[in-house]
Order: C-alpha cells, then structure tokens, then sequence
C-alpha cells in the first residue's frame, strides 16, 4: 500500500503557496481531474546507475499494482486529493492536502492521512502530464528514486 502512496506523491507532490503564480493558464491547465498512465521508478539514481528499474504503462497497470488508474484531482483552492481504488472498485486510500505551482514545478504537500512533500517537474502536452521527480519509492528513507509518470486528463 505504501508503494501506491509514493506513486500518488511523485506524480502530484509539490508545495505551492496559495494563490501564488495561479494567474496563468499554464498552471490553471493542472486543475481538474487526472489519471495515472504510466510510471517509471529507477530505484538507488542518485548514486549513479539505478540497481533496477519498475515500469508499468496503461495496459499493465491494474495487473502490476492491483489498483485502478489512481484519480487525483486538482482544486483552484490549491486542495488536492487522490483516490485510489482496488480492482474491486472499494476506495483504500485518498491522501489529500495542498498544491502550488510554478512554471514547471509543482510541489504537493500531503497532510492526510499522512505528511509528506514531493517536488516534481511538469510537462503538458495536450490532456497528458508527465512528472519528474525525486522519491523514496523503496522505502530506505531516501529520496535516491527517480520517479517518471504520465497521466491524462479528464
């Protein structure tokens, strides 16, 4: 289950200050709804070569992680939350806390039913966002993962 958490934090935590920057519509692009597409974790990065890398894609994602495409959604208030459901459509987890942005920046500050912040990089293109950053996604107390993940619009 802590695994699922770390997806939803990389490909959402950044740590916007509220109302700061949110004038453009680059950023007001954010809010609504998102889905997960696919991810990438390259586990021990930062130390060089990552030791193994976990790849899922849209095809493979519920059989890889046993959950439905994580739904988050993004708040012009600069609230979030993201619900995560199990292949039997029960929702397990729906962390939720604060969000801010900048010009390719997004930081997610988690307050339930954990704290935790994650800094990413963003991209749109199109309905699709790709995320870039710096996790703990094998739970060593590091951030030493890199996390890469796409998600469309909705």
């Amino acid at each position: 289950m802590k695994k699922y958490l770390f997806v939803f934090i990389i490909l959402f935590s950044c740590s916007l200050k509220s109302g700061e920057n949110r004038k453009s519509n680059k950023f007001e692009s954010l809010e609504g709804e998102w889905r997960n597409l696919t991810l990438k974790v390259e586990l021990d990065k930062k130390q060089g070569r990552p030791s193994s890398i976990f790849e899922v894609n849209e095809n493979t994602w519920e059989e890889q992680l046993q959950i439905r495409p994580i739904r988050t959604y993004f708040r012009n208030d600069g609230t979030f939350n993201s619900e995560h459901f199990n292949l039997q459509d029960s929702l397990v987890l729906n962390p939720s806390g604060s969000w801010t942005a900048t010009d390719g920046e997004i930081t997610m500050m988690t307050t339930q039913p954990f704290s935790d912040t994650t800094m990413c990089t963003y991209t749109i293109k199109g309905n699709v966002v790709t995320f870039g950053c710096w996790v703990d996604w094998d739970e060593d107390g590091e951030k030493d993962d890199w996390y890469l993940g796409t998600q469309k619009k909705y």
